[in-house]
């Protein structure tokens, strides 16, 4: 655990450019969903996210709104600052982020492999926001990555089930 703080200092003291971060967590969780999603049709027969109940609005363009903007935002609010935030009081940044990332995971529960994709997710994210927040653009960060990462996927969504 202590080691998960001093990865995240290091990252922070080394002036790493935070897209390189942005950067990251867009691919990995391209990839991871994309393993997700083999896993999910190999095994299971259905897609990943089967139970996801689209009601985010009757428009493409609302839909790319609440996914690509609204929902990042809130989720960022919530899932990254306030609860390591409030938890990083008592806890450590590693708990502090398994927590963030567990109850992202818990939020997005479709079935039980998104939920765990979803933890993996949280927890990149999770982890943006603390090395972020450390020079005080936590926030700035993990929005832009579940942004990019949201838009990419709603448009990879939309062009391949259509």
């Amino acid at each position: 655990m202590n080691a998960y703080n001093d990865f995240c200092l290091k990252i922070s003291s080394n002036q790493i450019k935070k897209w390189n971060l942005i950067l990251f967590a867009v691919v990995f969780n391209l990839l991871l969903s994309l393993l997700f999603s083999f896993i999910s049709h190999s095994v299971l027969n259905k897609t990943i996210s089967e139970g996801f109940k689209n009601n985010l609005g009757s428009s493409l363009r609302e839909q790319a709104i609440w996914i690509i903007i609204v929902g990042p935002f809130f989720e960022t609010l919530l899932y990254q600052y306030a609860i390591i935030e409030t938890a990083n009081k008592k806890l450590t940044p590693f708990i502090s982020c398994i927590i963030s990332a567990f109850l992202f995971g818990l939020s997005h529960t479709y079935n039980v492999l998104y939920f765990v994709f979803a933890f993996i997710t949280g927890f990149i994210f999770s982890t943006i926001y603390y090395i972020g927040s450390i020079t005080k653009r936590g926030i700035f960060y993990t929005f832009l990555a579940h942004s990019i990462y949201n838009g990419i996927a709603f448009i990879l969504n939309a062009v391949f089930n259509s």
